[in-house]
């Protein structure tokens, strides 16, 4: 296989794990957008369905965030020596995956705190 077909091939795949990891993100925003938006502008009635909705997007959402940088570290990893050369390759690198889980955690965690004290406490 020649160097320029390796190249699609790793381009196609990085394309496929981007994705695995902005539809989770996409998605968990939006929901949490609509439980707000319930919570500010409807009754009080829902809180049970709304406080489940909450705990299982905002889960969902790191479990599926998760195994995406778990894909994309993979896939940094199995780089040849050749494509590890190119400044892409260099930058993928320096990628810091550990943070990225933290920054996750923090934000989908948050949301959900943020909502669940709103509902019940709030």
């Amino acid at each position: 296989m020649s160097s320029i077909e390796q190249r699609a091939i790793h381009a196609s795949a990085k394309s496929t794990i981007s994705a695995n990891i902005n539809t989770p993100i996409c998605l968990g925003f939006l929901v949490n957008l609509g439980t707000i938006s319930l919570l500010v502008f409807g009754g009080s009635a829902s809180h049970l369905v709304i406080t489940v909705l909450v705990i299982s997007i905002n889960v969902l959402a790191i479990i599926g965030i998760m195994g995406g940088i778990d894909d994309y570290s993979a896939w940094v990893k199995d780089q040849d020596a050749e494509q590890a050369q190119t400044n892409v390759g260099q930058q993928n690198a320096k990628t810091p995956f550990g943070f990225y889980r933290i920054v996750i955690v923090a934000i989908f965690g948050s949301l959900a705190i943020s909502q669940l004290y709103m509902m019940h406490l709030g």
